[in-house]
């Protein structure tokens, strides 16, 4: 016998919308697996002279099995989770803009299209008529890495003008997490766990885990952020339990 300290990996399986595999994948750094069995007791109580108060009877009624997890690694993956969110990747292909219509604000920026825009290339602009043509530098300044204009208040755009920019922009690849788009991200959780205290393995399976986040993602945390989620586990058909704990002998 011994005490439980346990390490361990922890793999997520994304069930698909019909509850299929998409694959397990490790999920990094987890520093909270937790299982729970809470149950909700009913009594009947006396209220006899002489038994008042006494319990008479005492039922424990069992409760939704719930597993909460904690991530302190943030990936596509990991973020999706934790925001209840899909993932798809970014694929641009550099190109050039010509004569986009944008409505100057004195003072403020304008958002352009497409970000990653050609520092070597010349920015040009003109009023909506194709003239003036505006000066980058004197009447108007480009972020390049953020795709956004504005104008210069000593140069010769008035607040409201609409003006034609034409750039080119770079190629960009990347993830992208769309978040809110789920109610519930569906899992089966896998825990492969070592227990510190006798160097045995403890190998936990949990066969769908529907998983929603219990703390907000601060982006501007000056701190690690973690990534904290919880869920109740659905008993599967065909199965007699919704999650098992294997404790092998050692080989």
């Amino acid at each position: 016998m011994s005490g439980l300290l346990c390490a361990g990996d922890v793999y997520l399986d994304r069930l698909d919308a019909n509850g299929n595999s998409t694959g397990l994948r490790k999920i990094g750094n987890a520093t909270r697996f937790a299982i729970n069995e809470p149950s909700e007791r009913q009594q009947r109580t006396g209220r006899g002279r002489e038994n008042y108060g006494q319990v008479l009877d005492d039922v424990a009624i069992k409760q939704p099995s719930t597993i909460a997890l904690t991530l302190d690694e943030v990936d596509k993956t990991n973020l999706a989770f934790a925001l209840l969110g899909d993932t798809s990747a970014i694929n641009v292909t550099g190109a050039s803009v010509t004569d986009e219509s944008v409505v100057a604000h004195n003072g403020a920026w304008s958002s352009l299209d497409f970000r990653n825009i050609d520092d070597q290339t010349a920015v040009t602009a003109t009023g909506e008529g194709g003239s003036p043509s505006y000066t980058e530098g004197t009447d108007f300044e480009i972020d390049h890495r953020l795709g956004l204009f504005r104008p210069i208040a000593e140069g010769s755009i008035t607040d409201g003008d609409t003006v034609l920019v034409s750039y080119s922009y770079l190629d960009a690849t990347g993830s992208k997490v769309s978040g809110g788009v789920q109610p519930q991200i569906r899992a089966r959780v896998f825990l492969d766990g070592k227990n510190l205290a006798d160097g045995s393995d403890i190998l936990v399976n949990v066969d769908e885990a529907r998983i929603t986040p219990d703390s907000e993602v601060d982006f501007l945390s000056s701190e690690f952020v973690p990534l904290s989620m919880t869920g109740s586990m659905k008993l599967l058909d065909g199965k007699a339990a919704p999650y098992t704990v294997e404790l092998p002998d050692a080989s």
